[in-house]
């Protein structure tokens, strides 16, 4: 039987705060972008959904999608300035319902399990990452796996919050358009305006965005936690 992977999020105390009022706009962001890479939904069994008013909720299918999910969600939070409580959780499910308010199985009981850690305001799950995100992983019923990633998602996400938005936008294009030459992405993320510069040094200048959001180091990163399933 296939393994999904499913995100939960809660916003921190949102009814003082009232941030759940842009949850909506950061499930657009992500679904849409997600979409822009993959090109369709196959990789997804429930798109990033508002459940319950202030909770972010979806399932993948592919590990790829899910990771890139959890970076867009991040990046998000962080442009709308919402604290999130975040669980991640991996397994099967009982069947492959695509209703978000019906699905259940291991993937889910994990990533609630790992949620409610984080909310309960255990100091391991609550170390200070940019824009007051909390962050618990359950993988798996070995605790030795679950601190290895644990570990390795806290890098990752430390890593993607510290981007400036062109960084992230970069990164984007990269993963968007993997065909396209370096030349040609600097020109997108500029918006063409740059005319007098040759191809080599756009290819030069689009090269430092990826080297100063640390792309390759992230990427090194998702190939730890993908060979640690």
């Amino acid at each position: 039987m296939q393994n999904f992977f499913t995100i939960r999020a809660d916003v921190k105390l949102s009814k003082q705060n009232k941030k759940y009022r842009d949850l909506q706009k950061i499930t657009k962001d992500v679904n849409d972008e997600l979409f822009l890479i993959y090109k369709n939904n196959q990789a997804t069994l429930i798109e990033m959904t508002v459940r319950a008013g202030d909770e972010l909720f979806s399932i993948y299918r592919s590990l790829d999608a899910a990771l890139d999910a959890f970076q867009l969600l991040l990046i998000s939070a962080k442009k709308y300035k919402v604290p999130l409580s975040i669980g991640c959780g991996f397994g099967r499910l009982d069947d492959e319902s695509d209703n978000a308010n019906l699905v259940n199985g291991v993937s889910i009981w994990r990533a609630t399990e790992a949620l409610e850690k984080v909310k309960r305001g255990l100091p391991k799950y609550n170390e200070k990452l940019e824009g007051n995100i909390g962050l618990k992983i359950d993988f798996s019923n070995d605790k030795n796996i679950n601190k290895l990633h644990q570990i390795l998602f806290f890098l990752l996400s430390e890593k993607v919050l510290k981007r400036t938005k062109q960084q992230n936008k970069a990164v984007l294009l990269f993963k968007q358009h993997p065909q396209k030459e370096y030349h040609e992405l600097y020109d997108l993320l500029t918006n063409y305006e740059d005319n007098t510069s040759t191809k080599d040094e756009k290819r030069i200048k689009y090269s430092k965005f990826l080297q100063r959001a640390e792309y390759h180091i992230v990427n090194d990163l998702i190939d730890l936690i993908k060979n640690n399933f």
